[in-house]
């Protein structure tokens, strides 16, 4: 009588034991989407960095090339390098430049600009993007269940 008692414990005991080896498990997986998301993110943005301080404009989706502009050229250049992550999670990005090495503060460029920034300027791009947490659990440490990160990149154009 006393062995079929004991019987019962072992999956008692699993089942304790395995309810927080998935917690665990999930929790790794969340982090690790969570850093890839935000490592996707840097790199798009990077190429897009790389491709606007070479002043070129033909990924602009515009079919009439006289009104392609270099903005939505690096824009198309983050979104094909982000593995649909832009599209799905992120928000437009901000284009500022900076006059020289000496100036500290970074100066808007207006949506209408066809350029981003003139010769030796420093280009800087930043994207804001709002990921999903997926395991319940830790949606309570994050707001609203959503980690919110931003991604820059600031390189310096080509000179004239």
């Amino acid at each position: 009588m006393r062995i079929e008692w004991r019987k019962g414990t072992v999956t008692i005991e699993f089942a304790l034991i395995a309810l927080l080896l998935f917690v665990l498990l999930f929790w790794i997986v969340d982090l690790g989407m969570m850093f890839y998301a935000n490592l996707t993110m840097q790199s798009a943005v990077r190429e897009g960095a790389r491709y606007a301080v070479v002043g070129l404009n033909n990924l602009d989706p515009n079919p009439v090339p006289a009104q392609r502009t270099q903005r939505n050229a690096v824009i198309e250049r983050i979104r094909q390098q982000s593995l649909g992550i832009y599209d799905r999670y992120c928000d437009a990005p901000g284009f500022s430049n900076l006059e020289g090495p000496d100036d500290a503060t970074p100066t808007d460029i207006p949506p209408e600009g066809t350029t981003l920034g003139g010769p030796d300027q420093i280009i800087i791009i930043s994207v804001t993007c709002h990921w999903p947490v997926l395991s319940p659990l830790m949606k309570t440490t994050f707001p609203n269940g959503i980690y919110n990160f931003t991604v820059k990149s600031t390189m310096k154009n080509e000179p004239s």
